[in-house]
């Protein structure tokens, strides 16, 4: 259901969804409820009103496709493009989903019907999910981005080659330094600068954790 959600909600707002947090509607639109269950290993039929699903192509019908997909990919690049266009949270989702099956050595058969119509169908074992799993694994976010900053240097470490910027109403940043800097000019500590440095952020989508690090490649004194 969770997982479920979570494509449904940025399938509905048209957007990337980053943060596993829904309004009242969504979950409402995207809750599957509880038909009956049959025998086997562990058999559930799940239903949504058909008031939901006037559409030919309604967002439940999207949502699902996208995990069918998902389960599909080979490479991570396939993996990046399906969390470029959902977002993280929906794939974080999936992994938690999938890690679970493979934790119980369970396989997935799932059908998605329209009356008697079956529109999307799918059976994946645990390996494959397990396969599934390691792509999303591996398939991290990254961005480089050179920002100018101005602030307070507090620290600069010339033998570690490390810095410290402090900023009076925002978070402080430090790292090491560029292959650019020059860090044999004299610096004032603590002092005013305009610091051009290089933000590098690696979004991991199994855990939605995102790592910072910071360079700096130059300093300009402020009056």
């Amino acid at each position: 259901q969770d997982m479920f959600t979570a494509f449904f909600s940025s399938v509905r707002e048209n957007r990337p969804r980053h943060k596993a947090i829904f309004d009242a509607d969504i979950v409402n639109a995207s809750t599957l409820n509880m038909g009956y269950t049959y025998s086997g290993s562990l058999g559930l039929v799940l239903y949504v009103p058909s008031d939901q699903l006037l559409p030919a192509e309604s967002d439940q019908d999207i949502a699902i496709r996208a995990i069918f997909e998902l389960t599909k990919q080979k490479s991570s690049t396939g993996v990046r493009a399906i969390a470029e266009r959902f977002g993280r949270a929906p794939v974080k989702r999936f992994y938690d989903w999938s890690k679970l099956h493979v934790s119980y050595g369970m396989s997935a058969d799932i059908k998605w019907k329209r009356g008697d119509q079956t529109k999307e169908e799918i059976f994946v074992q645990p390996e494959e999910l397990r396969s599934v799993s390691d792509l999303i694994e591996e398939a991290s976010d990254y961005t480089e981005n050179t920002e100018v900053v101005s602030g307070i240097l507090v620290a600069l470490d010339v033998t570690r080659h490390s810095f410290k910027l402090s900023f009076p109403e925002a978070k402080d940043i430090h790292g090491l330094f560029d292959d650019k800097f020059n860090w044999k000019i004299p610096h004032d500590v603590p002092g005013r600068y305009r610091a051009t440095v290089v933000k590098r952020t690696t979004s991991q989508l199994w855990s939605g954790v995102d790592t910072v690090s910071w360079t700096l490649v130059e300093l300009e004194e402020l009056s």
